[in-house]
């Protein structure tokens, strides 16, 4: 009678054993926050701020206390961005074709300047590329398509990566010098962890 306790007591030792592997097993195991969803809004998010936001909202020159946009404020201070009406994007767009219309490889240094100002408040986990890409004469009565990437912040490659979202908008305006209309150009923003 007394054998019958011991068969019990190892019979729950053993039972206790596997739950306990069991679930440090499973409690061990990170959790994970589904990546596509978080770049998919963060991508989103940035998608929007570069088409709503003014440079009038990011205009803080007049202010003696807040130089948070010092690179924008000398550009509109300068005078290259010469409208402050423009949204970010607009503006990329007028660098854009300011680019490939004047000789000057300095628009292409403005657009990334305006752009690294703007996207360095992102987390450094974030890696982006901002890519425009439009139709330009070739001199010869037929278009070329030229694609340019303006901006460029990777810390890891876009093949090491499992996902990469790509967020595509139109951008267009009109150039006041010589009130021409510009674009339309796909401003590409893509994003990846």
């Amino acid at each position: 009678m007394k054998k019958k306790g011991y068969f019990f007591i190892l019979d729950a030792l053993i039972g206790i054993l596997i739950m306990s592997i069991v679930f440090v097993t499973f409690l061990s195991d990170p959790v994970d926050v589904p990546q596509k969803p978080r770049l998919d809004m963060v991508a989103s998010d940035v998608q929007l701020l570069f088409s709503s936001i003014k440079f009038r909202d990011l205009d803080l020159s007049n202010s003696p206390t807040i130089t948070e946009f010092p690179v924008i404020n000398d550009l509109i201070d300068s005078g290259v961005i010469s409208n402050i009406d423009n949204t970010l994007s607009q503006q990329i767009g007028e660098f854009y074709y300011k680019l490939h219309t004047i000789p000057d490889a300095s628009y292409r240094g403005n657009a990334g300047d305006v752009l690294g100002e703007i996207l360095e408040v992102l987390p450094g986990q974030y890696n982006f590329e901002v890519r425009l890409v439009g139709d330009f004469d070739d001199g010869g009565g037929g278009t070329i398509e030229i694609s340019e990437m303006l901006y460029d912040r990777t810390n890891i490659a876009k093949e090491d990566s499992d996902v990469v979202i790509v967020r595509t908008s139109f951008v267009f305006g009109v150039d006041p010098v010589p009130n021409e209309l510009w674009g339309p150009y796909v401003f590409e923003v893509k994003m990846w962890e």
